[in-house]
C-alpha cells in the first residue's frame, strides 16, 4: 500500500479534492478511518434553505459525525463546510456536541489545515438517543437549532451563497479535530499516525486494558476503547424545504 502522505488536500481538473501519496511525509495524513459517505453530489445540491437531519451521533474513541452540507466547487485552498451537526465521543460522554460553519484553509507554507471558524456549542444533547439537527441558511445568516432549540447563528456576508450538496458519513482519528494529548496513540506530526491509532485497538490494549498497555517488546503503548455497536451513526430522515 502506498504511503499517503504530503498535503491532505490537493485540486484535479475538476477542482475535486482529494489525498495524494508522495515520498514527502509531513503532517498530511487522512484521517486512519474514513466510513463509506452518502453525498448527493451531482445528483441534489441547493443553496439557501432548511435542512432537517434526525440522527442518533457515533460513540466511539476517536469517532466523529460529518453531518454536513460542502460547496459543489469545493476549494481545497478555502474548505467551506457547513456542519448541521458535530461532536466526539468525549463531547457526548458530557452531554456536549457543536455545529455551524467549519472554515479550514492551508496557512501560508504549511502542509496542514487549521480551524480558523469555530462552532456554536450545544450542552444538552443526550448520548443513545435521536435529535433534530436543523440549520437555516439564508442570504443573511446560517442558524442552528437541536430539537427546536436555537443554538447559535452567524452573518452569511454573500461568502455561502453557492451551490452545496449533503455529506454523511462517520471518521476517526485525522489531524484536526483531537488536539494531542497523553490519553491520544498518535501524534498529528508523526509519520506513523495511522499506525499508532491502529495498535491502539489491538494486541496488550486488547489483554491488559487500561489507557496504557506494555506490548510482547515492553514497550508502552497508549489504548483506545474498543468500539460497540453505539459507534454507529444512525439517521432516520433528512428534509430540505425552501425559505
Amino acid at each position: 500500500m502506498e504511503i499517503c502522505t504530503s498535503t491532505p488536500c490537493a485540486k484535479d481538473e475538476n477542482a475535486n479534492c482529494f489525498y495524494k501519496p508522495t515520498t514527502d511525509r509531513h503532517s498530511g495524513f487522512p484521517a486512519p478511518v474514513i466510513s463509506a459517505r452518502i453525498s448527493t453530489k451531482k445528483t441534489f445540491s441547493f443553496t439557501y434553505g432548511r435542512i432537517e437531519v434526525f440522527a442518533k451521533l457515533p460513540l466511539g474513541a476517536w469517532l466523529f459525525p460529518s453531518v454536513m452540507l460542502e460547496p459543489d466547487n469545493l476549494n481545497c485552498d478555502n474548505r467551506k463546510q457547513l456542519r448541521i451537526a458535530f461532536a466526539t465521543s468525549d463531547g457526548l460522554n458530557f452531554h456536549f456536541s457543536a455545529g455551524a460553519v467549519k472554515l479550514v484553509k492551508q496557512s501560508a507554507g504549511e502542509k496542514n489545515f487549521t480551524r480558523i471558524s469555530e462552532m456554536a456549542d450545544i450542552s444538552n444533547i443526550r448520548p443513545y438517543s435521536y435529535h433534530n439537527f436543523t440549520m437555516v441558511w439564508t442570504s443573511k445568516r446560517i442558524t442552528l437549532y437541536m430539537d427546536s432549540e436555537k443554538i447559535g447563528y452567524i452573518v452569511n456576508n454573500g461568502e455561502y451563497d453557492e451551490p452545496y450538496h449533503i455529506v454523511l458519513g462517520v471518521s476517526a482519528g485525522g489531524h484536526l479535530e483531537f488536539p494531542d494529548s497523553p490519553l491520544k496513540p498518535w501524534r498529528d506530526f508523526s509519520q506513523d499516525a495511522a499506525f499508532q491509532f491502529d495498535n491502539s485497538f489491538k494486541d496488550c490494549c486488547l489483554t491488559q486494558g487500561g489507557p496504557k498497555c506494555l506490548d510482547k517488546n515492553q514497550e508502552e503503548r497508549t489504548c483506545s476503547k474498543t468500539w460497540t455497536p453505539h459507534a454507529t451513526m444512525a439517521i432516520k430522515y433528512v428534509r430540505v424545504y425552501a425559505v
